[in-house]
Formats: C-alpha cells, sequence, structure tokens
C-alpha cells in the first residue's frame, strides 16, 4: 500500500486547482463575464504567483474591462517578479500584450486617449 505524503498531496491538490481556475478564467473571460475571470486568475495566482502566463491573461481581461491603470500595474507586478525570482525579462508575448496596449492608449496618431 502506498502512503500519500501530505506534501505530495498538497501539491497535486495545488496543481489540480491551478488547472480548474485557469480553465474556469479563460471560459468567464470567453463569455464576458470579465469580473469573474479576474477572480479566477487571482486566485490561481495566489497558489502559483511566478506563473507569467496567468499574469497575461490577467492583463488581457483588464484590457478587456478597460482597467488601463490596472493593465500596467499587473505588467509591472509580473516584471518584477520576473526579475526577483527568475532572474528574467517578461517573454516577448507579454511584451507584445503590453506594446498592443500602449499602442492602444496613445490613440490615432500618437495622441493620448485623454486628448
Amino acid at each position: 500500500m502506498r502512503l500519500c505524503k501530505p506534501r505530495d498531496a498538497r501539491a497535486r491538490l495545488e496543481r489540480q486547482a491551478l488547472r480548474l481556475l485557469d480553465a474556469l478564467g479563460a471560459r468567464q473571460a470567453h463569455a464576458g463575464n470579465f469580473r469573474h475571470a479576474v477572480d479566477c486568475y487571482e486566485g490561481a495566482l495566489e497558489i502559483e504567483p511566478r506563473s507569467e502566463s496567468l499574469y497575461r491573461a490577467l492583463m488581457r481581461v483588464r484590457i478587456a474591462q478597460g482597467e488601463d491603470a490596472e493593465v500596467l500595474a499587473l505588467y509591472e507586478r509580473c516584471r518584477d517578479m520576473l526579475a526577483t525570482h527568475l532572474h528574467r525579462v517578461p517573454s516577448i508575448e507579454t511584451q507584445r500584450i503590453i506594446e498592443s496596449f500602449s499602442l492602444r492608449m496613445r490613440g490615432p496618431r500618437g495622441s493620448s486617449r485623454e486628448e
């Protein structure tokens, strides 16, 4: 009989919870339920705060919500986490999200949206 160690069980449950929260977040975002999607992705980040893909998913939802300040804060949070814990910069995919967002923020001919 194989006994399950508490640490192994916890890690397995965390992985399952991560997969479920990520999938549910994607479904909620696709359905336009952005508030619920944010809750799912934030919950997933509590379990795995070093997941760049979760930050990207959350940034996309915040962009869809029009939460401009939150998008920038998330990018900075992701960038800082990657530098501090993984000693690297954001991936090209993450950089493209923020660059595309920044271009939309500037509006036509490089003007600011507030103008």
